[in-house]
Formats: structure tokens, sequence, C-alpha cells
């Protein structure tokens, strides 16, 4: 989305191979036995041809036929990934997930790629992102262009089945935060485990938050600690996850907007930590956020595996994850024929310090394996900048919030909440 927001004139198209697995030839022989409606007999087998669904080939035999079909159109794969593709001279940009073919590119470019691709196999336009209001139904999510730009959204139907799964009625009282810090009393006191099959129930639910928190940063770090009891759940956790259920009632849709914007130079990466924020374990908490222009294109709330042992060990820990994570990015634009640098915004004078020296210095607990990022900001592949902690959006990821402070940080990242659903959303059964 952020691509085809370089260039007002572009649009996106989605295209679905019908029985894709079946178009790719097998290596090996393979017997299976024929159904009776096939009128040879019981105990009848056949040698396939082609790759079946439900045999070791299948998948890796589809990405060979379609990888051959789209180079002898003129793409070139990606190598950090191998389900992008570039058409360089018709200025497509191409990505594959499964049967669907999601790419973005000019009008007459695209209606090209959309005969070529069902020249060769079965399938169907399932739409276009042409005109302002279009939708598409993407990997369940929904993308939307609009006069301003693109948007994207989760798919409306996890939050309606938390909402039903925990008992929250559409009359019940909201709440204007996903979660909140619990005091080490209220910790310190004994917890009920769950009965396994409410266990079971909750490990479903914390599932189904989890996918739902890909494209909702705003509870991104809330379904972190829930997941984070999964294994051994108790009330407690129970009441956090019907915390999140009554929150989804007040704001049960957040879009992700991408406008019209001139192709940035730069990839700007935030991230924070929240150190020993968990009062149990003394972990601290890594978030981060990573931008292309002003365009969202991944954020993540992680716990870190070592107690830090100092709010500047945390912050380089979360600092060295977000440019990790920035340099994977980078990659991946690369295939896409883009190249950007590296900025990555912290607000620890600390850890900043750190990056811009060679060794640990005087603080000698830190881990070497973290100071290879010391390399890259003296070599200029990472820019290493302080940004004030109350503008540093990576906060929403590393704790619980206060409405006002949460919305803020959202609007920092370009995502709005909005009433209603959208046209083409599918309803929850049940709701």
């Amino acid at each position: 989305m952020g691509l085809a927001s370089d260039d007002a004139r572009k649009q996106v198209t989605l295209v679905d191979i019908s029985r894709a697995y079946f178009n790719a030839v097998i290596k090996r022989r393979v017997f299976v036995e024929l159904p009776p409606e096939a009128g040879r007999g019981r105990g009848v087998v056949g040698e396939l041809q082609k790759c079946m669904y439900g045999t070791r080939d299948a998948a890796q035999g589809w990405e060979q036929t379609y990888r051959d079909a789209l180079e002898y159109l003129g793409f070139v794969r990606g190598r950090a990934s191998p389900c992008i593709f570039v058409h360089s001279k018709r200025d497509i940009h191409l990505t594959v997930h499964g049967d669907d073919f999601f790419a973005a590119g000019l009008p007459a470019d695209l209606s090209w790629f959309e005969r070529a691709l069902l020249a060769r196999f079965e399938g169907k336009v399932k739409g276009r992102l042409a005109h302002a209001n279009d939708e598409l139904r993407i990997l369940n999510r929904v993308a939307r262009r609009t006069h301003e730009g693109y948007e994207w959204e989760a798919d409306q139907r996890h939050a309606g089945m938390l909402i039903c799964g925990e008992g929250v009625l559409p009359e019940s009282r909201g709440l204007s935060a996903p979660g909140r810090k619990q005091t080490k009393e209220e910790l310190d006191r004994e917890d009920v485990p769950l009965e396994p099959a409410a266990a079971s129930e909750y490990r479903a639910r914390a599932a189904r938050a989890n996918f739902m928190a890909v494209d909702r940063p705003d509870v991104t770090y809330a379904v972190k600690e829930l997941c984070r009891g999964m294994s051994s759940p108790t009330r407690r956790d129970s009441e956090a996850l019907k915390r999140l259920a009554r929150y989804l009632l007040v704001r049960p849709r957040v879009v992700l907007h991408f406008g019209w914007q001139h192709k940035p130079t730069i990839l700007s990466v935030y991230t924070d930590s929240d150190w020993a924020g968990c009062v149990r374990t003394r972990k601290s908490t890594s978030g981060g956020v990573v931008m292309r222009g002003s365009h969202v294109l991944k954020t993540w709330s992680t716990t870190q595996a070592t107690v830090a042992l100092s709010s500047a060990e945390a912050e380089l820990i979360a600092l060295v994850k977000g440019a990790a994570e920035g340099l994977a990015v980078t990659s991946l634009l690369r295939d896409l024929r883009e190249d950007v640098n590296i900025r990555v915004g912290v607000d620890s004078s600390a850890a900043i310090g750190v990056c811009r020296r060679t060794g640990v210095g005087k603080i000698r607990h830190l881990d070497t394996r973290l100071l290879w990022v010391q390399d890259m900001v003296r070599a200029g592949s990472i820019v290493v900048e302080k940004v004030a902690g109350e503008e540093n959006p990576a906060d929403l990821l590393t704790k619980h919030l206060a409405s006002d402070v949460l919305t803020g940080h959202l609007a920092r990242l370009a995502c709005w909440p909005r009433k209603g659903r959208a046209n083409i959303a599918p309803r929850c059964t049940g709701l």
C-alpha cells in the first residue's frame, strides 16, 4: 500500500488463482487410491501427473510454477523475500501470498498483467482499487482507496468474536484503554489457575487477539501481555482479556492510513523500552515502529529475554532490535527497487552514547553481542538520533497508557479509530 501511495496514478489489483496446486507438475512418483465414483473398483490406484493438495510437493511445486511464469513475463524475484516480484519496464510491484497475487502499477500495465497471468492460470480478478471508496478484501483485511490515499484495517470479525466470547453486551460500559498496569500488591495476591476447559478457551481467544494485533498498534502491548499467560492462564489473565474486549466495544475498528507522499529517502525506526516493567519477573519490554515517511510498515512489542541491569541496557536492547528490523525492511525495499537510509529515533541519551562509541565503556555488564550496531553507526549505515519521549510513538508499545496519550500516539502513526463497518467487511455470525 505504501508504494502505491507514492504515485496517485497507480492502482492496486488482486488476482486469485483457482486450484493453484493442480498447476504444478509433480517431481516424483506418487500414487493415490481412486475414489469409487471413478468407476474402476476398489483398490485401484492412479499415478499423479500434477501436484495434489495434501502432498508434500504441492506448495513447493506451485511456488516454482508461478515463479517460472512470472519470470517469463519479465518479472524479477526479490532476494530478501521470494514472494516479491518487480517488473522494471512496466513498473509493477507484485506480492504473492499462496494463490493471491497483489500488484500495484499504472492502469494499463495492471490490465496487461491480469491478462497475461490469467492466460497461464485459471482464476479471476477479485477487484481493483482504482477510484475513491473502492474496497478489496486481502487476506481478510480490508484495503480501501480514498481521495487522500489508501487505508488498511484488520478483519473486524476478530474484535466481534472477542467481545461476544467474553460475554460483553452492546449496552455494557466500554473502556478507553485496552489494559492497565497492576500494582505489586495486586500481583502478590494468590491467583487461581483456570480450569482446563476455560484455559483452552483463553488460549484460543488470546491467539485470535494476537492475530488481530498485527494490524492494531493500539492493542499490541496489551495482547502481548495476554499471550505471556497462555501456558498457565489464571483468573487475572481472564480479567485482562475481558478488559480488552470492553475496550474493543468502544474502538472495534482502527484504520491505518497511507496518504499520498513523495518517495521518502529515510526509513524512520522508533524504539523504546519500559525498564523492569514486569513487576513479577523484572523483565523489560522492547517496542518499536518502522515508518516510511508517514506510513507505518511494522510495529512490535516483545518481552526482552534477559533481565536488564540498567535502563541504558534495556534501551540498547530495544534499539538493537529496531536496527535489525530496519535492516530487514530495507532489504525488502531493495527488492522493490527502493533505496532508503535508516534513522533510529530513541529517547535514551545513554543508549545513543553507547552506539556512538566503541566497546562497552564503563557499562561493564553489556552483552557484547549487542555492539554490532556500533559498527553500523560508525560506517554511516544507521543514524541514531534523540527523540522526545512524549513524541516517541514506540511508547505506545511498551506499557499501558491513558486514553489521551494513546490517542496522541495513534495520530502520530496515522491510525484513526472509526465507527461502523467497512462496506465489504463480513459480519461475525451470532453478533
